[in-house]
C-alpha cells in the first residue's frame, strides 16, 4: 500500500522567505514536473544521436523543449544526486553523501519550498534508495509514493498507475509540482518481453548468455564473443519500457489540461558503465563521464524557446533555482547552483565554471593508479572545460587523473604527471566541497540486502 507523509513544517533559514505571499492559484501558475529516469546514459538517447530509438517519447518532448549538451550529475549513485536536485546544494552541504543517507535538516527541498506558494505535491519513486524513511526526501509533498518497504524497486508500470490515480485526485484549483522517478534502466536489465529483443544485433532471435549469472568471470576475463552487445541491448530496452510510461504521463498531463501549461524537466540521475572498461556494466565507485554525464530536456510552457541545443554548463544543483526563477520565487541564499533561465533566454553569456562530481570510493573498480585507493572520504571530479580532475582517496595522500576532454572524450591517457600546475588549479576547487558530516543511517541487515539486490555489493 501507498503511504502518505504528513508535510514537515521547518523553520527555513531563506532571506525574505517568511513574508512572500503565496503564488495565486490560477490557470497562469505554471506546473512543475521533474522526472528523472534512473540510470540513464545521455547518449543512448536519440536525442543525443544515438542509434537506436530508445525513446520516442522524449524524441517528441525535445521538439518544444530547450536540450543541454553538457549537463552532469551531483553523484553517480541515486540518492546523492536526487537530494541534489530536489535541494540546489551538493552532496557534501546537503548531506547525504551516499545511499540511504538523510538529508541535513538546514536543506530545504523544492517540495518544501512550492508546498508554501500553493502547490500540491506529489512524489512517486520507483527505487529502495529514495525512501523517505531513509533520506528525508519526501519532506514538503503532500503525498510521497516510495512502493513497499521490503521491496528494493519496482517497475515503470506499477509507478505510474500510483500516479495517475493521485494525479486524479489533485486539487484542479491549485498548481502541481510532481515528482516522477523510474528505476528503469537501472541493473538488471530486464525489460518486459515486448520490449526485451528491440535492440539485439541483427540476425539474433533471442538472449545467448543469462542476465549478469557471472559478473566476476565478466570483469574478469572479459566478455564472450557477443556477449557485450548482448547486454547493451538489454540495457537499451529497459530505457525503452522506461520511455513508453514517460509518454503514458505526458498523454495524462495532456487529458487533464496541465501539460501544455507545465514547466517539464527530464533528467536521469547518473549514467552507467556498459563495455568502456574492465569493471563493466556498473555505476558508482568512479566519475568518468559515461556515469556523469546526463540528460537534460526542458520544455517551457507552450514550448516557449523550445528547438534550443545549448551547450553552457548544467548541473543537477541548478534545478532549484532554474525552476524558482522562472516561477518569479526568491531562492534561498544558500544554494550553490545558477539559474539557467538567462542562457535559456539568450540574453546571458554562458560563464564557465568548476562543476564537482562525487562517487562512493571502491578499490578494483578503477585500473591503473599508480597507488590503491581506500574506502575512506570520496572520489571527487571537477571539470572546467576542457579539463576534467578526478581526486580519489589513498593512503598517503590524494592520487590524481586529469583528462583533456577536448582530445580524449573517452578518457583513457591521464596527464596527471605531465600538468602538475593544471592538477594543483583544479584541485583548489576540489576544496570548497569537502564531505559533510551529513546524517549517516544505521543501516539494517534489510537495508544492506536492499543495496546488494541493487548491485551495490560492495
Amino acid at each position: 500500500m501507498a503511504r502518505v507523509y504528513t508535510p514537515i513544517i521547518v523553520a527555513l533559514a531563506l532571506a525574505g522567505a517568511a513574508c512572500q505571499e503565496r503564488l495565486a492559484p490560477s490557470p497562469r501558475t505554471p506546473n512543475v514536473i521533474l522526472i528523472s529516469v534512473d540510470t540513464l546514459r545521455r547518449d543512448h538517447l536519440p536525442v543525443y544521436g544515438y542509434k537506436h530509438n530508445t525513446a520516442p517519447s522524449l524524441t517528441e518532448l525535445a521538439k518544444s523543449s530547450v536540450v543541454f549538451e553538457n549537463a552532469i550529475a551531483a553523484s553517480t549513485n541515486t540518492t546523492p544526486s536526487h537530494a541534489s536536485m530536489l535541494t540546489g546544494l551538493y552532496p557534501a552541504f546537503h548531506g547525504a553523501v551516499h545511499n540511504l543517507y538523510k538529508i541535513k535538516d538546514s536543506a530545504t527541498t523544492l517540495a518544501e519550498i512550492l508546498k508554501e506558494k500553493g502547490y500540491h505535491c506529489l512524489g512517486f519513486v520507483s527505487g529502495g534508495t529514495l525512501k523517505h524513511e531513509k533520506t528525508g526526501l519526501g519532506r514538503g509533498f503532500d503525498f510521497y509514493d516510495d512502493g513497499k518497504p521490503q521491496e528494493g524497486d519496482q517497475p515503470a508500470e506499477v509507478t505510474f498507475k500510483v500516479a495517475s490515480r493521485w494525479l486524479d485526485r489533485a486539487p484542479g484549483d491549485r498548481p502541481l509540482f510532481l515528482f516522477f522517478h523510474l528505476f528503469d534502466p537501472h541493473y538488471h536489465y530486464r525489460a518486459p518481453a515486448k520490449y526485451a529483443h528491440r535492440f539485439l544485433p541483427s540476425g539474433q532471435k533471442g538472449y545467448k548468455y543469462p542476465v549478469m549469472a557471472d559478473l566476476g568471470r565478466l570483469r574478469g576475463k572479459g566478455p564472450r564473443p557477443g556477449e557485450a552487445e548482448e547486454y547493451t541491448s538489454r540495457y537499451d530496452s529497459e530505457i525503452a519500457y522506461a520511455d513508453h510510461y514517460v509518454g503514458e504521463l505526458f498523454k495524462k498531463l495532456k487529458a487533464m489540461g496541465r501539460y501544455d501549461h507545465s514547466l517539464i524537466l527530464f533528467t536521469s540521475d547518473h549514467g552507467e558503465t556498459l563495455s568502456e572498461r574492465r569493471w563493466m556494466l556498473d555505476h558508482g565507485g568512479r566519475v568518468y563521464d559515461e556515469q556523469i554525464r546526463i540528460p537534460l530536456v526542458v520544455r517551457f510552457p507552450r514550448g516557449q524557446w523550445g528547438r534550443k541545443r545549448l551547450t553552457a554548463d548544467a548541473h543537477h544543483v541548478d534545478f532549484v533555482p532554474t525552476i524558482l526563477d522562472f516561477l518569479g520565487v526568491r531562492a534561498p541564499g544558500h544554494l550553490q547552483g545558477r539559474s539557467l533561465l538567462g542562457v535559456v533566454r539568450g540574453g546571458e553569456e554562458p560563464k564557465k565554471r568548476a562543476m564537482i562530481s562525487l562517487a562512493r570510493p571502491e578499490p578494483g573498480r578503477v585500473d591503473g593508479l599508480p597507488r590503491a585507493i581506500v574506502r575512506r572520504g570520496l572520489i571527487k571530479s571537477v571539470r572546467l572545460s576542457p579539463n576534467k580532475l578526478i581526486v580519489y582517496p589513498a593512503e598517503g595522500g590524494s592520487v590524481f587523473e586529469l583528462f583533456d576532454l577536448s582530445k580524449d572524450p573517452l578518457e583513457k591517457h591521464n596527464l596527471a604527471a605531465d600538468k602538475p600546475e593544471v592538477v594543483q588549479k583544479l584541485q583548489g576547487q576540489v576544496v570548497l566541497n569537502q564531505p559533510g558530516a551529513g546524517e549517516k543511517q544505521e543501516l539494517t541487515e534489510a537495508d544492506r540486502e536492499l543495496l546488494r539486490s541493487l548491485g551495490y555489493t560492495e
